[in-house]
């Protein structure tokens, strides 16, 4: 079970990693998202 101690730290590393890219990644397709409270406003102005 000692080798389970030693991975953890290096897998939640590696978990931390894939989703910082993740939100990288998704930032870079939406340089520009439009924010849930002007959808919402228009939605209630219709």
């Amino acid at each position: 079970m000692a080798w389970m101690m030693d991975m953890a730290p290096l897998v939640l590393a590696g978990a931390v990693a894939a989703l910082m890219t993740l939100s990288v990644l998704r930032q870079a397709r939406k340089p520009q998202p439009v924010p849930v409270r002007v959808r919402n406003r228009r939605a209630v102005r219709r």
